[in-house]
């Protein structure tokens, strides 16, 4: 299929023509003819536009990607909303080299980064992968390597962007196929200062304001922990309480490794001011320990306290105040944690 246009000239070896287009004589005419399959493989090899056996689907650079295949990108994509260019990645001045994507909002209007996830329990998922050596030789990633950082930055009034906060996670061993021990952290900066800290670390157990961890399930703070709570308070909860009952008598000694609990005492008519003891052996107790005691119930009114700590034990002492019937009063017990140091 060709378009013709006829033209009249005296010298046609001064036309030069190439394909697509044709070039010949009707007459003592000329005529031009433009070859529209041709035109068309040559604009589809150019612009990888066609069917989808000639289209370059997963290639970039100079030629234009089909989105719906996967491509590759050699340089920094800018996707912007915003009228004018976007500022240099940059933190406290200095560039930031290797940014692979740098996106941009309409000035004035809120930002936002969609992820749709419909059918699937598990949610959207955003993956970061870090380790050693290069993308073609990766090595075992090792202890203190940081695995992942967000980044959260302000302009102050020199007008250059400063991190405000930052959480991430690091590895806390070298590791294996089987030994990847990892810990989350959290820095702020200081109200009136322009350095970031560690706040918070989540490893083995929960630090705030330190990095020595814990332990399983611990909570470390170098200040104060405090509860608002009107109703609350802070204490223990459910499972680290026991109760016993003492046996034969009132100076009999009892066992529960509990770090709060409940002593039921023997049966006995007590005699009013006259003190008694008794030794409660208990693993959860270390010799800086406060255990406190409080009578919960009894028949008479009784007082006591801590007369003694060890590593394992506390003794208590107590007495009648008023009433000498027999009865089986109960004493509560909490310990308080404490150090010398």
């Amino acid at each position: 299929m060709g378009f013709k246009l006829k033209t009249r000239t005296m010298f046609p070896a001064l036309v030069t023509v190439q394909s697509p287009l044709l070039l010949s004589k009707i007459g003592i005419s000329y005529s031009f003819s433009i070859d529209v399959a041709t035109l068309a493989s040559s604009v589809g090899a150019i612009l990888t536009v066609g069917t989808a056996s000639a289209a370059d689907t997963g290639t970039s650079g100079h030629k234009i990607p089909f989105l719906d295949g996967a491509n590759t990108w050699s340089a920094k994509q800018i996707i912007s909303l915003a009228a004018t260019a976007l500022p240099v990645p940059s933190q406290g001045g200095v560039t930031k080299t290797n940014v692979a994507a740098h996106f941009g909002t309409t000035d004035g209007s809120q930002g936002w980064l969609f992820f749709d996830n419909y059918g699937n329990s598990n949610g959207p998922s955003l993956a970061f992968r870090s380790g050693r050596g290069t993308a073609a030789a990766r090595t075992a990633t090792q202890s203190g390597d940081s695995l992942f950082n967000f980044y959260t930055m302000g302009y102050g009034t020199t007008v250059q962007a400063s991190f405000g906060a930052v959480f991430g996670s690091m590895a806390l061993e070298n590791w294996t196929d089987t030994a990847q021990g990892s810990a989350w952290y959290f820095y702020t900066n200081t109200i009136g200062a322009a350095s970031i800290t560690e706040r918070v670390r989540i490893a083995t157990g929960l630090m705030v304001g330190t990095t020595t961890d814990p332990g399983v399930g611990a909570i470390a703070a170098t200040t104060t922990i405090k509860s608002s709570g009107p109703t609350s308070g802070i204490g223990y909860g459910t499972g680290a309480g026991g109760a016993v009952t003492q046996g034969t008598s009132r100076t009999t000694g009892v066992t529960l490794d509990k770090v709060a609990g409940a002593i039921t005492l023997f049966a006995a008519a007590p005699a009013v001011g006259t003190w008694v003891s008794f030794t409660v052996t208990n693993s959860a107790v270390a010799a800086t320990d406060v255990p406190i005691v409080s009578f919960k119930s009894g028949t008479n009114t009784y007082i006591g306290h801590v007369t003694a700590v060890a590593a394992g034990s506390f003794q208590i002492s107590f007495t009648s105040i008023v009433g000498t019937a027999s009865d089986s009063p109960v004493i509560n017990f909490a310990i308080i944690k404490a150090v010398a140091a």
